[in-house]
């Protein structure tokens, strides 16, 4: 009677044991497949803000930031709004006299940008950024990088874009 107790007690836990290694191999099978989802959700009447940087091949540089709204539509998911863009050749003076030295970025030469960022919900899963207004234009089909979490890709074959996203908030 021990000696059978003993059997259904081992088996019982060879079970759990196989199912465990089983639902390990499963989960890790399943994280090789996933990629790298940088477009952030949030519901609406919140605000995801953002970050962008573009480097085109004669190097400008721009930087801008700003607010994008949630939506959902008939295609998949939306965001846009927009920011205001500092860019590397307008500069300004920094320091008086002899230190005076023109600095790039200069806030008072900004240009406003619409950025709308358009996600796909079926496959293939398709990110489409598109820039109007201000001195950027145009729109790509842009990238996850699963290391940084950046959303990027190339605008008129010569300029880079990058973009990354903060927690979503709510005016209260």
């Amino acid at each position: 009677m021990l000696l059978n107790e003993l059997s259904k007690t081992i088996h019982l836990q060879l079970r759990s044991a196989v199912r465990a290694v089983a639902v390990i191999s499963i989960a890790a099978t399943l994280a090789g497949n996933v990629k790298a989802d940088c477009v952030p959700t949030a519901p609406g009447g919140y605000h995801v803000p953002f970050t962008m940087s573009a480097h085109r091949n004669d190097g400008l540089v721009s930087y801008t930031t700003g607010d994008l709204s949630p939506s959902a539509s008939w295609f998949g998911l939306q965001l846009s709004g927009d920011g205001a863009a500092l860019f590397s050749d307008r500069t300004y003076l920094t320091g008086t006299g002899w230190y005076a030295r023109p600095a790039p970025f200069n806030p008072a030469e900004t240009d406003g940008i619409q950025l709308s960022i358009v996600k796909t919900l079926i496959s293939p899963i398709v990110i489409r950024v598109t820039l109007t207004d201000g001195s950027w234009k145009g729109s790509f089909v842009a990238q996850c990088d699963s290391a940084t979490n950046l959303l990027y890709g190339s605008l008129d074959n010569n300029t880079m874009v990058a973009i990354s996203f903060g927690a979503p908030w709510i005016l209260r």
